[in-house]
C-alpha cells in the first residue's frame, strides 16, 4: 500500500486508524475552521476545549448498507498546538466491504482537510467528486454480489437437484456472493497496488 505523505495509516481488526499532522501557516481561527470542516461534511462536534475537539458520527442501524464512506461509525480527534494540528481519526468499518474506493475517500477527506486549513481550498465539491466514486464502486460492487447470488441458486439449485441434498441449496448463495466479492476486492487493491508502485 502505498503511503500518502502526512497520512498515517494502519486496519486493525474492522477499525481504520488514521493520523494527519501538519503545521498551518496561520493559527488565527484554525479552530473554527476545523470546526465548519467537521460540521459541514455532517460529523457531531462532542467536545470542546482550549485546543482540542473532538468530532464523531455514530452509526445508524442502516450504516452497513450506506455507500457514503463518511457516514460509518467514527471519532475524530484534533489538537492545536500553537501552528501544529494534529487530527486522529478512528473509523469502525466492521459490516463494511472496506473497498478501495472507500478507503481512498477518507484518505482524500484527510488531505482535504489539510489543504482546507493551509490553502483555504472549497472542499466541498472534492468531497462530493470522491463520494461520488465510492457510491459508483459501491453499485458495481452490489451488482457483483448480485451476479454471485444468482449464481450461487443456480449451481445449488443444479447441485441440490443431483445428489438429492437439499441443505446444499442453503449454503450455495451465500458462499458464492462471498466469494465474488473477496474476488472483486481483491483485484481491486491489486489494481491499486500496482498503479501505486508505478
Amino acid at each position: 500500500m502505498k503511503s500518502i505523505p502526512g497520512i498515517h495509516y494502519s486496519l486493525s481488526c474492522f477499525v481504520m486508524i488514521k493520523n494527519i499532522i501538519f503545521k498551518s501557516s496561520v493559527n488565527k481561527d484554525i479552530e473554527e475552521k476545523t470546526e465548519e470542516y467537521f460540521l459541514q461534511s455532517g460529523f457531531d462536534l462532542k467536545e470542546k476545549k482550549e485546543g482540542f475537539l473532538k468530532f464523531s458520527h455514530r452509526a445508524s442501524l442502516l450504516s452497513s448498507w450506506t455507500l457514503d464512506p463518511l457516514k460509518w461509525d467514527s471519532e475524530i480527534i484534533v489538537t492545536f498546538q500553537g501552528y501544529e494540528v494534529s487530527a486522529d481519526f478512528t473509523i469502525d468499518s466492521n459490516g463494511q466491504m472496506n473497498t478501495t474506493e472507500e478507503e481512498n475517500t477518507w484518505n482524500k477527506f484527510i488531505e482535504n482537510y489539510r489543504r482546507f486549513l493551509i490553502n483555504n481550498i472549497d472542499f466541498k465539491e472534492e468531497n462530493r467528486r470522491e463520494l461520488k466514486k465510492a457510491r459508483k464502486s459501491g453499485l458495481g460492487y452490489i451488482l457483483c454480489a448480485a451476479g454471485g447470488a444468482v449464481a450461487g441458486g443456480i449451481i445449488s439449485f443444479a447441485l441440490a437437484r443431483f445428489t438429492g441434498i437439499k441443505e446444499i441449496s442453503y449454503l450455495g448463495i451465500p458462499v458464492l456472493v462471498s466469494v465474488f466479492l473477496s474476488y472483486r476486492i481483491k483485484c481491486n487493491r491489486n489494481k491499486k497496488a500496482i498503479t501505486d508502485n508505478e
